[in-house]
């Protein structure tokens, strides 16, 4: 004769991050493997009460403790645990992240000598605000922003470069990257007109909110003809 202990529920979710499909579907796995069996399961986001009788959200049911979203939003961004009771106790994961959304840019033609202005932009959670430390860097140096003859005072995910000078034609993306996930953005042409072709100029941004989150933005290039 077997005699099993009673034991609190575990909820695992295997990831720490997943990315956001926007207006796509999204499952959150969540794991339970507990006696007695659980009575009950339910999902939070950013620490509230996820409303199961939303028609976007299926699962987080004993039998399927997983989390489907339908027709994700921006609203989707955010902090999830997946929580479980049994007849001895409840308990919850560990929080994940769902999401991080990159602004998306058409290609664009810039020409020798005028100004440019680089946009990172990337929606996330915790959101990024006026107070994030940022710091840049082109071809793996860091950029002197206090250098104001060559570039304007940066604000979050922006960067504007004065007189362009000589560079390539590029494709650029950025990566973000935080302690709690990362995402990479689709690429950018940015195709200069006129000077002379020089190394290749990879514009890179840091940023850093404090000690529970920090985000680094690469940005990777290809080298072409200048037309």
């Amino acid at each position: 004769m077997f005699c099993y202990q009673s034991e609190t529920p575990d909820p695992q979710i295997p990831f720490e991050k997943y990315p956001l499909n926007l207006g796509g579907d999204v499952h959150l796995e969540c794991m339970i493997d507990v006696y007695p069996e659980v009575t009950d399961v339910w999902w939070t986001k950013d620490d509230g009460l996820i409303d199961i009788t939303d028609s976007r959200y299926s699962g987080s049911v004993p039998e399927k403790p997983s989390l489907n979203i339908s027709m994700t939003t921006k609203d989707d961004i955010g902090y999830y645990r997946c929580c479980a009771n049994n007849t001895k106790d409840f308990s919850c994961s560990k929080s994940i992240v769902l999401g991080f959304i990159f602004h998306e840019h058409p290609d664009a033609n810039v020409t020798f000598g005028e100004d440019i202005f680089i946009d990172c932009a990337v929606d996330s959670h915790p959101p990024i605000t006026q107070l994030t430390t940022i710091t840049w860097s082109l071809n793996g140096s860091c950029i002197n922003i206090n250098n104001t003859t060559k570039y304007l005072q940066p604000t979050p995910t922006e960067l504007t470069i004065k007189m362009l000078g000589l560079v390539t034609k590029e494709r650029t993306h950025a990566q973000l990257k935080t302690i709690k996930g990362n995402g990479t953005s689709s690429g950018l042409w940015l195709n200069v007109i006129g000077g002379y072709v020089s190394d290749s100029a990879i514009p890179c941004c840091s940023f850093k909110w404090d000690k529970q989150c920090s985000i680094v933005i690469l940005c990777l290039s290809a080298t072409w003809f200048v037309t």
